[in-house]
């Protein structure tokens, strides 16, 4: 199995309230290294791109102004991406990333969730390739 993971995810310091806990990251890391047999990969930060598959470009601006924050959520994003395009492969993987992005919108954010990782994965996997997939996989599911 592959865990998707950066040492900066370690860092706390670039959200400003309690949520991001120091040793959360080392904690799960730590477990997983004493199981052994996993192959961690590194994550480049998302692309404007593939954050504007979910967000306004006023957010994304926003969050900007932030660059510990922007520089973090980034990089989260581009773990979810690498995250799934292992799994699309059929590859096991776990993508230990933070922040998770889930208290957010194509507008707005709260706390130290600044992108919406699923959102952009959602946009992002729309194409003629995967629909056809998953419409296959549908098929096989059904019956038909």
């Amino acid at each position: 199995m592959k865990i998707v993971f950066y040492e900066d995810f370690k860092r706390t310091d670039y959200a400003a309230d309690g949520a991001s806990v120091p040793g959360r990251m080392e904690r799960i890391m730590d477990a997983l290294v004493r199981e052994g047999g996993y192959d961690v990969v590194s994550p480049e930060p998302a692309s404007s791109g593939d954050l504007s598959l979910a967000h306004s470009r006023t957010h994304i601006a926003g969050i900007t102004k932030d660059m510990k924050l922007f520089e973090m959520a980034s990089l989260s994003a581009g773990g979810a991406i690498l995250a799934s395009e292992i799994a699309f492969k059929k590859e096991p993987v776990f993508a230990c990333i933070r922040p998770p992005g889930h208290h957010t919108s194509k507008n707005s954010s709260w706390g130290y969730c600044a992108f919406c990782n699923m959102g952009i994965l959602q946009y992002g996997y729309r194409t003629p390739e995967v629909e056809r997939e998953r419409a296959h996989q549908e098929c096989i599911r059904t019956g038909f």
